[in-house]
């Protein structure tokens, strides 16, 4: 089946009521019954469902993701499931593909160019749809909103896909390593080498926007410390100023924003 039965795993799986339905198609015959296989997940995970073995794979395409705490994407390698008989009973084996299987596509010059300027258009068409669809929240236009807002999500889609071909995620805490230091080279130094070149041209609006998004980046570094703690990450709630977008986080966070002065009434929340 292509959407996993229920399992142990994941949620992300067709409903009890259909699954009942399927029972009861196979339950005559349920001693011929050797496996259930299962896709749509970007990752493998084997389990026991009915007291069928439950195979679900899906890890021959580009994007492999977490799906479970259980299962997390560098745990699992890009690969195909193999079934063959042995001593007359049907079984199988996962076969891990090359680390490098598509690393073809990123060796050709002219498709890794390519691949790099979708990223780029498809990720700034969802930014512009996304400020589009805030624009339109503003004026009390919400199915427009929405539409934006669903075109924004697609663009996005669109890039992760792209991207996903050229990197393979690596696994969770080094890769929000590496955010941290793009984070502090930008607020130790590029934003503030742009801060002051641009006040050497009088250029107040451009020198300001590199000021206030220094003051952010300096606490995207802090809390992208915290998040390498995994068991210990405690942090419910997070509010984000969308004037300067400046990140406070806690029960007491200012009335106002410690970059801009914008009021807290404005400021958005993630929990």
């Amino acid at each position: 089946f292509h959407i996993p039965v229920p399992n142990h795993f994941i949620s992300n799986s067709v409903s009890e009521e259909e699954f009942t339905h399927l029972k009861e198609a196979y339950k005559e015959h349920k001693e011929k019954v050797k496996y259930l296989l299962c896709g749509h997940v970007h990752s493998r995970f084997v389990d026991e469902v009915d007291k069928i073995p439950l195979i679900c794979t899906g890890g021959g395409g580009a994007l492999i993701e977490d799906v479970s705490l259980e299962v997390k994407a560098y745990d699992v390698e890009h690969h195909m499931v193999h079934f063959y008989k042995e001593d007359g009973e049907l079984t199988y084996r996962f076969h891990d593909l090359d680390a490098n299987c598509y690393g073809k596509e990123a060796s050709d010059k002219v498709l890794k160019n390519k691949l790099e300027e979708a990223i780029e258009g498809e990720l700034m068409a969802h930014f512009k749809y996304a400020m589009f669809a805030d624009r339109a929240k503003r004026r009390g236009m919400e199915k427009i909103a929405s539409l934006f807002e669903a075109l924004a999500a697609s663009e996005y889609y669109h890039a992760r896909n792209f991207y996903s071909i050229l990197e393979r995620p690596l696994a969770f805490r080094q890769e929000a390593g590496t955010f941290i230091y793009e984070e502090k080279f930008e607020y130790e130094y590029l934003y503030e080498m742009m801060e002051k070149y641009a006040k050497e041209k009088k250029m107040p609006l451009s020198a300001q926007a590199f000021k206030s998004a220094a003051g952010a980046e300096k606490v995207h570094a802090a809390l992208l410390k915290e998040v390498q703690q995994v068991e210990t990450f405690s942090i419910d709630t997070i509010y984000v100023c969308p004037i300067c977008g400046y990140v406070m986080w806690g029960d007491k966070v200012p009335k106002r924003c410690p970059i801009c002065g914008g009021a807290s009434q404005q400021y958005e929340m993630y929990e």
